[in-house]
């Protein structure tokens, strides 16, 4: 196949005559490393690093050399061999000895065998209120291995706590008293004397009381947070009352009317706007004439209803 020098390649007549001779030369010098060996190369004998790095006038020096370099060859480097230190345990040597798991210290159950992270997990457990019923429940805990189970079982003597009556596990923080308090009179520490009442009930209570202007019957003590039925039951010889020592006069103004507990400023609009058109109130039923005041709302304002 021709090669179309002047299609594919654009060159010049002078640059083709250079390639020629360039490959030429290539050529001539690829066949003459190929095919020429010189004969002194081949014959030549190897000869020793010393000697081609040393120059040797003697024989003296050439016996030192070759010997150096014999003791360099025969030489041999010793590893170096680091003695093993004992091993010495962080935790103290583990002994046997008998033992209850609810009265152990983190010393002593370590002198047991039971690693920091077990007792760790022991030491919350009782923290928290629990403790072992029996020596199977150190069987539970799940750190701990069956081979130091197995062993410390053995030294396991759980005494039994003693029974506790009723009386020892809820201790009563007041002492009994057959002191009649009447809650109309009676302070914030008498009230608190009083079997289920505390220091925030006898605030509310002692709080109703003043807004009240008192109580008029026990049942009213209900409406307070913190009153059960219980403590009518525990408190029922205690518990005394007397009459209100504040009174709603429905014929007075209006101002004196809205600061009861009872009736707000609506409601004193009201009874006032009627004692107006129909004249003063002769009797305490005259205020159920108001449409709003039914017969629920009556039954609590008629214990503080007074005329004058």
């Amino acid at each position: 196949m021709k090669v179309n020098w002047d299609r594919h390649i654009k060159t010049r007549k002078g640059d083709k005559r250079v390639l020629a001779l360039l490959a030429s030369v290539l050529v001539g010098l690829y066949a003459y490393t190929f095919y020429y060996k010189p004969t002194q190369i081949i014959n030549a004998k190897p000869q020793s690093l010393e000697h081609l790095l040393i120059p040797v006038e003697s024989t003296e020096q050439r016996k030192q050399i070759t010997s150096a370099a014999k003791k360099f060859k025969k030489k041999t480097y010793k590893k170096k061999t680091y003695k093993k230190k004992p091993f010495k345990s962080k935790y103290p040597p583990t002994r046997n000895f008998e033992f209850d798991p609810n009265q152990l210290d983190s010393l002593q159950w370590l002198e047991l065998g039971v690693r920091p992270w077990v007792i760790k997990s022991i030491m919350n457990y009782q923290k928290k209120g629990g403790s072992f019923k029996s020596c199977k429940d150190l069987s539970k805990i799940y750190t701990l291995k069956d081979s130091v189970y197995q062993r410390i079982a053995k030294y396991c003597t759980l005494t039994p706590p003693p029974i506790k009556t009723y009386a020892q596990k809820y201790p009563s923080k007041k002492k009994r008293s057959d002191k009649v308090i009447n809650i109309n009179s009676a302070s914030a520490t008498e009230l608190e004397s009083l079997w289920g009442v505390g220091p925030v009930v006898s605030k509310i209570i002692v709080e109703r009381r003043e807004k009240l202007g008192g109580f008029h019957s026990k049942e009213q003590l209900r409406n307070i947070w913190g009153i059960t039925d219980s403590f009518f039951l525990m408190n029922k010889k205690r518990l005394h009352i007397t009459a209100p020592y504040r009174y709603i006069n429905i014929n007075g103004e209006q101002d004196s009317l809205s600061k009861h507990y009872l009736i707000n400023y609506n409601l004193a609009k009201l009874i006032v706007r009627y004692r107006r058109q129909h004249g003063e109130y002769t009797k305490v039923e005259d205020i159920k004439k108001i449409r709003v005041v039914n017969d629920s709302l009556y039954t609590t304002l008629e214990p503080y209803l007074r005329l004058e």
